[in-house]
């Protein structure tokens, strides 16, 4: 008897690891993330800052959460094929490209890469609100 109770611990963790994997297959292998804002500003100063990879550090705030952190840049910092990379003990190190910069559409997107990590794609939308702009 206390063989087979013995046996019920390795069968209810390979049960477990049965349902954990089981569910990681029925989750989908993208996410969207979406957020927005209102700034008090006109659509071309926003999109100063946002197509400058140069200034992204004046207003992102993950890259202010490691003073440390080494940056690099292209030697243009806007436009498509601009890029940043970084080396932070505390964040990690990755690389940024932009990847389409339509300043009449008001979209700026790129590509993210970690080490490690597959790349993942960003866009940043601008829209005008009387005289502010949704970012």
């Amino acid at each position: 008897m206390k063989t087979s109770q013995w046996m019920m611990i390795p069968m209810a963790v390979l049960a477990l690891a049965i349902v954990v994997f089981g569910i990681g297959f029925l989750l989908p292998d993208r996410v969207r993330v979406e957020r927005s804002a209102v700034l008090k500003a006109p659509p071309a100063r926003v999109w100063a800052e946002v197509s400058d990879l140069g200034r992204w550090r004046s207003w992102n705030p993950w890259q202010g959460q490691d003073p440390a952190m080494k940056m690099s840049y292209s030697p243009q910092t806007h436009g498509v094929g601009a890029w940043q990379q970084w080396q932070s003990e505390r964040m990690g190190n990755g690389r940024r490209e932009i990847t389409r910069a339509d300043s009449t559409g008001g979209v700026l997107a790129y590509t993210m890469q970690f080490d490690d990590w597959s790349p993942s794609t960003g866009e940043i939308s601008l829209a005008t609100e009387g005289s502010a702009t949704r970012v």
